[in-house]
């Protein structure tokens, strides 16, 4: 995350090589992936069984 503190609005706005995205549309999408994920990891974390 350090690395992607350090970008700006250009490189956010910017389009990603041979892609219709840019770059702010990509990461958004990483972000709201791993948000989701997370969420599923909790859950089947608190239905394992505890010995």
């Amino acid at each position: 995350m350090k690395l992607l503190k350090t970008k700006d609005d250009t490189w956010f706005n910017s389009k990603i090589k041979n892609s219709s995205m840019n770059n702010h549309w990509a990461w958004y999408h990483v972000m709201e992936h791993q948000a989701n994920h997370m969420g599923q990891i909790r859950l089947i974390i608190k239905r394992v069984p505890k010995n």
